[in-house]
């Protein structure tokens, strides 16, 4: 089995993969004696994982799994992504191929340049199958299995994220989110993905939309019924306890003569969660910015800044 691993700490660009023949290490101190094992017939490999994680592998034709800590799958950490290619390449090559299946996926964040360890078995190699695993962005110390075959990776240092996730300073090429029930809509990055569309809570709350962002975090857009025309203040009251409520709202200039409010929820250093309120006739729309990754935060809240400055209702 060969692996590759590239970071950002190089001095200078890694042009050629570096490869070397993996071992077994020679102290782990993971039981794995309960892990769940997973079986891929048709490529004829297996991955042994921990019991209480899970493993998502509804992608097209079944080339693309990833492992979870977390059932809500844009909170994946750590995450180790699999892909199954036809046929034999070279490390680069198949992390081309890696790139355009996240891509397809819209699991493309993932693929950000940062800590990556590609796989070749030589026995599945010569049937002209690759597959290749990557461990996602904030992982430090990492162990699993693939083919009875342990793999522990290890981050010595933590890998700052140092490209730019979009060009955040000009939106003309961005996608337009626009809804015409709600008469709301808004402009985004190509790179952020969505995870949810037109689903209903509670019989008041719309999720319209919500995105996985690049560099990880998400962002959402809540639209609330509001037949009884309660305040704002009351709605937040109400649905967002769990973030304070009304405490630390800041009123806006209005925008068409509609008011508009916004509030820093926290920022503790690691994560930063900001909303923006907007009042239209009978109903409450809410923008929510959830990052918890320190390299990124302040920039991904740069992007969301842009974001705001696209609405329209």
């Amino acid at each position: 089995m060969l692996i590759w691993q590239r970071t950002h700490l190089a001095i200078a660009p890694v042009t050629e993969p570096v490869t070397t023949e993996p071992t077994k290490p020679e102290d782990i101190s993971i039981d794995i004696s309960d892990w769940k094992t997973y079986r891929n017939e048709k490529y004829g490999f297996e991955v042994r994982y921990p019991k209480d994680y899970l493993i998502f592998d509804d992608y097209p034709e079944n080339k693309t799994i990833f492992i979870s800590s977390s059932e809500n799958s844009i909170h994946r950490v750590p995450v180790v992504f699999i892909h199954m290619a036809d046929e034999a390449s070279s490390s680069q090559v198949l992390l081309e191929k890696l790139k355009k299946s996240a891509d397809e996926t819209g699991y493309n964040h993932l693929l950000s340049n940062e800590t990556t360890a590609l796989g070749v078995d030589k026995k599945i190699s010569a049937q002209k199958i690759v597959y290749s695993a990557e461990i996602g962005y904030d992982v430090t110390n990492y162990f699993f299995e693939i083919n009875q075959v342990p793999f522990q990776i290890e981050i010595k240092i933590p890998i700052p994220f140092t490209d730019k996730i979009i060009e955040h300073f000009s939106v003309s090429n961005w996608k337009t989110y626009r809804n015409e029930k709600t008469g709301f809509s808004f402009s985004y990055p190509d790179s952020f993905a969505f995870l949810a569309l037109g689903e209903i809570f509670e019989g008041t709350k719309l999720k319209d939309a919500s995105f996985s962002i690049n560099g990880g975090g998400h962002f959402e857009y809540d639209v609330w019924e509001n037949p009884k025309n309660l305040s704002p203040k009351s709605l937040l009251d109400q649905h967002y306890k769990e973030y304070g409520g009304w405490g630390g709202v800041v009123e806006h200039d209005s925008n068409n003569n509609t008011k508009k409010y916004s509030k820093e929820v926290k920022d503790d250093g690691v994560c930063r969660i900001e909303m923006n309120l907007f009042p239209v006739a009978s109903q409450l729309h809410v923008l929510r910015l959830e990052v918890c990754n320190p390299p990124t935060n302040d920039q991904k809240v740069e992007i969301f800044k842009d974001i705001l400055s696209t609405v329209k209702y």
